[in-house]
């Protein structure tokens, strides 16, 4: 698997993902590309494609979501419509979403679907309190997802959004919008001002563990590190079954800058 590990300034009024430390450059705002009449809706919610802003390893999404049914407050003041999670491209299989409260996202790049495990963040920011809420969603894309090209579509199909006092696994208790968003992305404009640094291809090796850097990207918007990681003898349950004694965790990785301190 591939891995990234992010690093970058602090800013104001553009997405941050502080639980994960997760910043960007004041850069970030002359990157971001206004999308209009991008939008699915039901008879409960309507969800709208705000913009996106594409780097040299990652995009973001920024959508808002409408609650038609104002009535979402109850008498103690809790937030009944909050939601808490949104997965894209996801897939009914015995009364279960697959892809709904897992490490998993299915993307569809130039009409090729591809399953990811840990490659994705989501931020949620309350708006107007039953009403309306922004999503932030962070993919990160590898050249071999991308196929090496700089302008790419990205399709989400059919949302489902799961509210703070829905169970997660059921249809009947999540909310599904049906229609999809076409995504035309460029990352043209960060490549063109993105300084790579690679790596002497040398590798740590621990038992069925083997890890590589293969180059640093110092991007406009963030510093990027891509790591890759092979394991041997791995069975599906390693990456599926939480019970499993040998189940393999997404990898967490610090990075430090030349006075041993942690960037972030």
């Amino acid at each position: 698997g591939v891995v990234y590990a992010t690093a970058g300034g602090t800013i104001n009024g553009v997405p941050v993902f502080e639980w994960l430390d997760i910043k960007f450059a004041k850069e970030y705002v002359e990157y971001i590309q206004p999308v209009e009449n991008q939008f699915v809706e039901n008879d409960n919610m309507r969800l709208d494609l705000i913009s996106t802003v594409s780097d040299d390893g990652f995009i973001v999404l920024d959508f808002e979501l409408t609650m038609k049914d104002k009535n979402l407050i109850d008498e103690d003041g809790f937030d009944k419509g909050l939601p808490i999670e949104i997965s894209f491209n996801d897939k009914l299989v015995d009364g279960r979403w697959t892809r709904l409260n897992t490490s998993y996202n299915t993307l569809i790049i130039d009409g090729k679907e591809i399953v990811k495990r840990g490659n994705s963040l989501q931020d949620i920011k309350t708006i107007i309190p039953g009403q309306k809420y922004e999503i932030y969603q962070l993919y990160f894309l590898t050249e071999e997802d991308l196929n090496n090209k700089e302008n790419f579509t990205l399709t989400l199909k059919n949302p489902v959004i799961q509210s703070i006092n829905d169970h997660a696994e059921y249809n009947e208790q999540n909310k599904v919008i049906n229609g999809e968003f076409y995504i035309e992305l460029s990352r043209e404009k960060a490549s063109q001002n993105t300084n790579i640094i690679t790596s002497d291809n040398s590798a740590l090796k621990y038992n069925r563990l083997e890890q590589k850097l293969d180059k640093v990207m110092v991007t406009p918007l963030q510093n990027i590190v891509k790591i890759t990681t092979t394991l041997n003898n791995v069975t599906e349950d390693n990456w599926t079954d939480l019970s499993n004694k040998d189940f393999i965790e997404n990898p967490e990785y610090r990075i430090y800058n030349n006075n041993n301190r942690i960037n972030g």
